[in-house]
């Protein structure tokens, strides 16, 4: 009854259970132990994995014959969770002896990995002990010593290598050989090489372009190589040209209307705020001598 069979048992099976376990012998706990056993198994056989499931999760609760084994032990004295004594009881109950007991334990404290160990042994002993200092504290084949060294020395970035070549302490075959190393591909080594140099800043392309009369078009082109958003090249062109001076605009439309009726307009594209043009409109005709 208080096992719950019937709720995760087909009828077929929880009536025979019930049977069994109704039976009224010597030894019952026993019976109902090799009873448990056999629907187990039938369960096994019949019924989906996770009836089964359910039945071992019973049983389990029923059972509670689970322990922390000695590692669990081990992790929780680490973590000052448990004494000694306990740690000790939970490994004696494991089969190890008191010596053992020792050793155990401190194969489950935290120890350094071996890129650690090599990098405490550069650090802290002469240049050129750092391998003795390093074989004291972990045993490693000494044909791998120098694969295990080499993971933990620096190495050339790939900002170091296009630096080097632009300095001249590089050629080119260097260059795609330490790019090789880091493990860029040949397809690859010629965009890394033209990513090592910056380009002229958007406003040094618009005045060189200018100089060098390439047009518009390039000027354009080349001002988005420069960072700026291709939609936007030719706002920044307009923002950047030369502007001629607000006394400038004044005198040129008062040769070409003297009512100044385009006046505000050609003001407002040199950035002249709304609210003053009508004082510049009004300061654009001379006052007569008194």
């Amino acid at each position: 009854e208080g096992l719950h069979l019937k709720a995760i048992l087909p009828d077929f099976l929880y009536n025979g259970v019930e049977k069994l376990a109704a039976i009224d012998l010597p030894g019952e706990s026993n019976v109902q132990k090799l009873a448990m056993g056999m629907v187990n198994r039938a369960t096994d056989l019949v019924v989906d994995g996770s009836v089964k499931q359910g039945i071992t999760y019973v049983d389990n609760e029923q059972g509670l014959a689970l322990r922390i084994d000695a590692a669990m032990a081990a992790t929780l004295r680490q973590r000052e969770k448990i004494t000694d004594d306990i740690f000790d009881k939970y490994a004696a109950s494991m089969g190890y002896s008191k010596t053992e007991r020792a050793y155990f334990y401190k194969s489950q404290l935290p120890y350094p990995s071996v890129p650690d160990l090599m990098l405490w042994a550069r650090y802290f002993t002469p240049v050129g002990e750092d391998k003795k200092a390093f074989d004291e504290k972990f045993d490693i084949p000494d044909e791998d010593y120098e694969i295990w060294k080499w993971q933990t020395l620096q190495r050339l970035t790939t900002d170091h290598v296009q630096t080097l070549l632009k300095r001249g302490l590089f050629i080119e075959e260097d260059f795609n050989k330490e790019l090789s190393k880091i493990g860029w591909s040949p397809t690859d080594q010629p965009k890394i090489k033209d990513l090592a140099y910056i380009l002229p800043n958007a406003m040094l392309q618009v005045q060189g372009g200018l100089m060098q009369d390439i047009g518009n078009d390039k000027i354009l082109k080349n001002i988005s190589k420069s960072d700026i958003h291709p939609d936007y090249a030719q706002t920044y062109l307009d923002a950047v040209l030369t502007k001629p001076a607000s006394r400038d605009i004044i005198e040129y439309q008062l040769r070409q209307d003297s009512t100044l009726t385009n006046l505000p307009k050609e003001l407002k594209k040199v950035g002249i705020h709304p609210d003053y043009l009508e004082l510049y409109k009004t300061l654009a005709y001379p006052i007569p001598p008194v």
